[in-house]
């Protein structure tokens, strides 16, 4: 097994994509909160960022949306809306539409070749983009050209800082 822990070099495509990216899945969340709201959803479902519509479904919502989602939830709990229902026809007006889908699905970072048989991580910190790739099968991983490899101790050292950070401003 290999680790390596990198920082996205800044004034990469990939580094101003990852931002743009981010701002766009604020704004689904915010449309997506917004049409729920306006619908009649309890407050605190969950959701996809998707062309298609799946969030969490209370007894009453089963009810009142009878025949416009399939019948069971997927392994997270959330029911997808059914492609020609009247609420799946709204949520692409109204939260998909909107926002750029491509940039949020381009920025996935998982079907890039540096990882064939483990995980990955990729997170920001006071504007600088991380990440740690683990491979179970590899000697040794191959940095694309926009990152920067670290030491996993600053890696660790930074993620436990960003954590204390988003603790701090709970409190």
């Amino acid at each position: 097994m290999i680790e390596q822990a990198f920082r996205v070099k800044p004034g990469t495509d990939f580094h101003s994509e990852y931002f743009a990216a981010r701002e766009e899945k604020v704004k689904f969340a915010k449309l997506a909160h917004d049409f729920f709201q306006k619908n009649g959803f309890a407050d605190g479902g969950g959701f996809y960022i998707l062309d298609r519509m799946y969030t969490t479904l209370t007894e009453q919502e089963k009810e009142k949306f009878s025949g416009q989602y399939v019948s069971s939830p997927d392994k997270n709990g959330l029911y997808a809306f059914k492609k020609r229902s009247k609420l799946q026809k709204r949520w692409e007006v109204e939260v998909v539409a909107p926002v750029n889908m491509e940039l949020i699905q381009n920025i996935k970072f998982w079907w890039l070749p540096y990882v064939s048989h483990g995980s990955y991580a990729l997170w920001d910190f006071e504007g600088v983009i991380y990440g740690h790739l683990m491979d179970r099968s590899a000697d040794k991983i191959q940095l694309a050209k926009y990152m920067e490899p670290i030491k996993l101790s600053e890696y660790y050292m930074v993620y436990e800082a960003a954590e204390a950070a988003e603790k701090a401003k709970g409190e």
